[in-house]
């Protein structure tokens, strides 16, 4: 005889497992929805000349940040230093200027970027770089030494909110500029280049693998 009362249930007595899976994949984009900021875990380019050029630069003063756009959260000039300078390991020092020389080292921050922006001809004097094309919690970030573009990367803000714009910039400093130290010992004592990780969310397919020895 049929009993009702475990009738639609699973042998636990939990529920029906349809609903089950459900909710547990309303969970799961639950939790994706409460990460960070989306950004890859290298950038493009060459991301360890461009710490040496930070460090270079810091010896006299701090590294020039030019910004087209508006930061989420209206984020003002003094948080954005901070902020980028929060996600570099060992410190460093930023400051925001209207203008920068060209024919020098300085940090592009282009928020709103057009789709159509080429990281490897931003840094020229000539550039129009352009914003306000398309989301204002995306960002372009170039590290540019005079007209060359040394390391870019893109990225996305989780929110609108000046929260979640310093934290979009921690994650660019700490990707433009990575650690030193722990970069050089992993080149040196595995042999393993690194492939950098493209603006648009996929990996560079200059990977080497070698033998390394420490001598």
């Amino acid at each position: 005889m049929r009993d009702e009362r475990t009738a639609g249930t699973d042998a636990a007595g939990t529920g029906p497992l349809p609903l089950r899976v459900a909710c547990l994949a309303g969970l799961l984009a639950l939790g994706a929805c409460a990460g960070g900021p989306e950004v890859g875990p290298v950038a493009d380019g060459d991301p360890r000349s461009a710490r040496i050029l930070l460090e270079n630069v810091n010896r006299t003063g701090p590294m020039p940040v030019v910004t087209t756009g508006s930061a989420p959260g209206g984020l003002a000039a003094p948080e954005v230093e901070a902020a980028l300078a929060q996600g570099v390991v060992g410190g460093a020092e930023f400051a925001v200027q209207p203008e920068a020389q060209s024919d020098g080292a300085r940090v592009l921050l282009v928020f709103g970027p057009p789709e159509q922006l080429s990281p490897w001809r931003a840094c020229a004097p000539d550039a129009v770089l352009g914003s306000g094309f398309g989301d204002g919690r995306r960002v372009a970030a170039l590290v540019c030494d005079g007209p060359s573009t040394v390391a870019h990367l893109r990225a996305v803000a989780a929110g609108d909110t000046a929260a979640d714009a310093a934290d979009l910039l921690q994650a660019v400093g700490d990707r433009l500029f990575p650690d030193p130290y722990e970069r050089y010992a992993y080149d040196r004592y595995s042999g393993v280049g690194y492939g950098g990780f493209g603006s648009f969310g996929s990996y560079g397919s200059s990977v080497g693998v070698g033998i390394g020895f420490g001598f």
